[in-house]
Parts: C-alpha cells; structure tokens; sequence
C-alpha cells in the first residue's frame, strides 16, 4: 500500500564510452502508479574498442556523461485504462525524447496508442558509437507522430498479436515522410512441435526519408537498433560484422521485413532499363516469417539448477518477402524480385542471473540460412554455409 523506492549501481560498457560507472534508481507504487526508472553514468573512457574506422575521430571526445530516465503513470480518472508516459535520453551519441499516451479495454487485449519521438544526433562525434554510421545523418531533427491500435487474441492451440499502426513526420522535423503498417505474429502448438509465423506490410511515402526509420530487408532499422542496450551502440559486436556490402555479413537483430539470410547485403537488383539498384532499404515491402521449434522433442522432464537458469531451443526457419526500390520522387511503386532464405536456428537463453534481480534474461541467436534463393555473386551457391548472429530471437 505504499511507494517503493529502489537504488542500485549499474555498470556498462560500450567501444566508445569504454566502461560506464552510474546509479539506477526506479520506483512504483503497485506497478501501475509513479512509475519511475532513472539511470545515470559517469563515462571512463577505459577499454575503447572499434574507433580505428573513423580517420579523425579523438578517442576523447566521448560524452563524458550519459543518462536515460522514464515516467509512466496511470490516468484512470481522465479515462478509464488510461496511461501516459514519457522518456528523455541522452545515450551513445543519440538525444531522444517520447511523449505519449495509450488506453486498454477492460479485457486487456486491446490497446489504441499515441506518441510523439524526437531523435537527434549533434554532430560527427556522435557517429563512433554506431554499428552502422552511415545510416544516420547529424544536425537533424527525425521528429515523428506515431498512432496505432493493438489487438492480441486466442484460439485453439495458440495466441496471437495485430498491431495496425500509423508514423508521419511532425512539426519541426527535417524529414518528411508517412507510413502505414501491419504486423501480426502468431504461435500456434502443433503436438509436441510450435510454429511461429511473422507477417508484416509497409506501405510508405514522402519524398525525404531519415534512413535510420527505413524499412530494412534483413532486420531491424537503426532505429530499432538503439532500443536493445546490447546493439545501441559498438562493442558487444564487431562493426565488421553489421558492414553492408557486396556479400552477406555475420550480424542480425530482428526487425524490419526480417530476411536474415540477407544480413549485411546490399540486394542488388536490375531495373526495367539496364541500371542496379540496391534494395537493402527501402519504404514499402511485405514479408512472411516462420520458424518451427522442435527442441520439446528432446526436452528433459526431472528439473534442477541447470533448466531453471539455461534454456535451448532449436528450430527451422524460412523467409520470404519483398521490398520497393523506387525512388521517393517516382510516381510509379516498383517492387522488387522475390528473396527467400530458409535454414536451422538456436537460440540460447539465460534466465536468471543470481542475485542481479533486475536484468532481464539474454537470449544469443544463432541462425544457419544456408539456402538463398538470390545469391551473392561471391558465394558458390544456392546451398552453402552460412550464419548469423544476434540478441533475442528473430521475432
């Protein structure tokens, strides 16, 4: 019946800030009221890693200090169901600010939303921090108006979830682009197998798009990217391995139209008139994912330390999907060839970390796409080894 306040220290790491020292302090009143999560950090610049990409970059010009804070409280007497919150960070080189407001009905299975987000990066000292620099520009504001309504639901032998949702660009933004989008993700038993299956569509326009909010062929956008503390920034993987170029590459996180086996490519595709375009990017696309897990085949029944910390799960996957090439002046949608992937996945997750009560479990994916069905001019063929690797599974 009363507020509860928490403090804790909190160390992190990242290849440009190196090691982080700060202090977390979070706080609620039954998990629905005044909820709080402040966490500030003193950057040591110790262990910096990666920064030899960049011909002009001090090692020194690193923020010397970061922090992220929260706020979510509920608004029962404004609506019923009713919540707002809010969030400020500056984090590995982003500014980023959120602003918003959502309402569930009395079920609890369906919830509409707004918000307001706003992303800045400063300048080219902001740049070290990513895996994918190129895909940011600095000095510009990507300001955005988000709405968009949830749904989850059951049926027999699984559940799913539908998110409908709207972006366009808002006031003082110095981008302008829309889109619409739908993605719906079920996860359907079948005897002692479960298949899990992703479909999304995009449809986007406008005639200036901040590349870091683009739909991205292979998984998510920059912009998703700075959501998960393990690929805001460099340091957990190498850049290396995130390089978009000629050939597939090694790093995946889930997002986007989610062809893992693409990671890293730039998708070439000819046009109607003889010119290569690449179609890594883009702002309308659709896409189906699936993988089915066979890991309960083999599950062991007597439980001990080792299950309740550890988990593996072991499935097959495929993808498929679409994307759009043309550019935003174009009046005509050009979409391009069909690209597919298909191979086996693990996923190895641990669930509890001792007495470190408040860190949410890890989950290491690696996936095996050795067949492509439009292949890299490098690779030997159709079927080959390949592999990628990331945090959380693929969706």
């Amino acid at each position: 019946t009363r507020y509860e306040l928490f403090a804790r220290p909190d160390v992190w790491y990242n290849g440009y800030d190196g090691f982080k020292a700060g202090l977390n302090v979070n706080g609620n009143y039954m998990n629905y009221k005044h909820i709080i999560d402040v966490t500030l950090w003193f950057n040591m610049g110790i262990a910096q890693n990666y920064l030899n990409r960049f011909e002009h970059v001090s090692p020194q010009a690193f923020d010397i200090a970061s922090y992220r804070a929260s706020y979510r409280t509920a608004t029962d007497k404004f609506m019923k169901g009713s919540s707002i919150y809010l969030s400020a960070k500056s984090l590995d080189g982003l500014r980023a600010y959120v602003l918003g407001f959502d309402r569930k009905d009395i079920s609890g299975k369906n919830k509409i939303y707004m918000f307001f987000k706003s992303m800045y990066r400063k300048g080219f000292d902001d740049l070290p921090y990513l895996l994918n620099p190129m895909e940011w520009q600095i000095n510009a504001f990507n300001n955005t108006l988000n709405t968009g309504i949830e749904h989850s639901y059951t049926y027999k032998n699984g559940s799913g979830n539908i998110n409908l949702g709207l972006r366009s660009t808002a006031l003082m933004s110095d981008y302008n682009y829309q889109s619409i989008s739908m993605n719906t993700i079920n996860r359907t038993r079948i005897g002692k197998l479960t298949l899990n299956t992703r479909v999304i569509l995009q449809y986007g326009s406008g005639n200036n798009w901040a590349s870091e909010s683009s739909l991205f062929l292979a998984g998510a956008n920059p912009e998703e990217l700075m959501e998960n503390k393990y690929t805001r920034a460099q340091g957990f993987f190498d850049p290396e391995w995130a390089k978009i170029g000629a050939q597939t590459n090694y790093f995946q996180h889930g997002g986007g139209l989610n062809l893992r086996g693409y990671a890293g490519y730039l998708a070439p595709q000819s046009t109607t008139n003889g010119a290569i375009v690449y179609t890594y990017k883009g702002q309308t696309g659709a896409a189906l994912n699936a993988e089915l897990e066979f890991s309960s085949l083999f599950r062991i029944k007597k439980q001990n330390w080792i299950t309740n910390t550890f988990k593996i799960v072991t499935y097959v996957f495929g993808d498929a999907g679409i994307i759009n090439y043309n550019t935003p002046t174009d009046e005509v949608l050009k979409m391009s060839d069909v690209r597919a992937d298909a191979g086996l996945g693990v996923a190895f997750t641990i669930k509890k970390f001792g007495v470190l009560q408040t860190v949410n479990p890890l989950t290491i994916r690696f996936d095996f796409p050795f067949f492509l069905n439009k292949i890299p001019p490098t690779d030997k063929g159709y079927v080959q080894y390949r592999f990628v690797i990331g945090v959380n599974r693929a969706f």
